[in-house]
């Protein structure tokens, strides 16, 4: 695949974005109760499933699921070593990037309820607050954080920004990348250049 890429036009790998019509609106899943229940109506329709609902069945329609929502267990954490590693290998990567005087500009992207009470460990956030400790006062690094963009400021409620509970609809795409958009013009002070937007553009295909 990596190969694929270094040889193909890189302008339309950049431009490709691929149309995510719909939401996950009709779904209850904002807390894993929610997510086995409608996982078990989802697999009593006789009718074929769509990418969502076979997402949601994966995940949610397991054994593992429901020992969890019977025994009311903690989400698991990371064990030491582990964090120890993962700690090390980000900032060993961010440590490379800007010792080559790059400015390196990490963004923290929107996750969907799903993932804090099934998908990743509960130290999450711990995790990531330690390997960024190291760099996040160097010149050239910036945290672009957009993981409450979603739910704050908006008339749309969070589940219209969502395809699947893994990815994001044409409305998230969207708003997602204008706001990293923005953020770039900003630091770039580009006020002469004509605004991008996105939402309007006709942009997926």
């Amino acid at each position: 695949m990596i190969e694929y890429y270094l040889k193909s036009n890189h302008d339309k790998t950049l431009q490709f974005n691929r149309s995510m019509e719909g939401n996950i609106c009709g779904f209850q899943l904002e807390d894993l109760k929610q997510c086995v229940n409608t996982s078990k109506d989802i697999s009593k329709k006789k009718t074929s499933l769509n990418g969502a609902e076979r997402f949601i069945l994966a995940v949610c329609h397991t054994s593992s699921a429901q020992y969890l929502l019977e025994n009311e267990l903690e989400y698991y954490k990371l064990n030491e070593q582990t964090r120890i590693d993962i700690t090390h290998n980000w900032q060993k990567l961010f440590s490379s990037i800007l010792s080559k005087q790059i400015k390196l500009k990490l963004v923290l992207l929107p996750e969907h309820p799903m993932y804090g009470y099934m998908i990743k460990p509960s130290d999450a956030h711990e995790v990531v607050e330690e390997a960024l400790i190291s760099i996040d006062q160097h010149s050239d690094f910036e945290l672009l954080d957009l993981r409450r963009v979603l739910k704050t400021n908006s008339q749309t409620p969070e589940c219209g920004y969502y395809m699947d509970p893994l990815h994001y609809n044409n409305l998230g795409k969207s708003r997602l990348t204008q706001k990293i958009i923005d953020s770039l013009e900003n630091n770039l002070n580009l006020t002469d250049l004509p605004k991008i937007d996105i939402i309007n553009k006709g942009h997926f295909e």
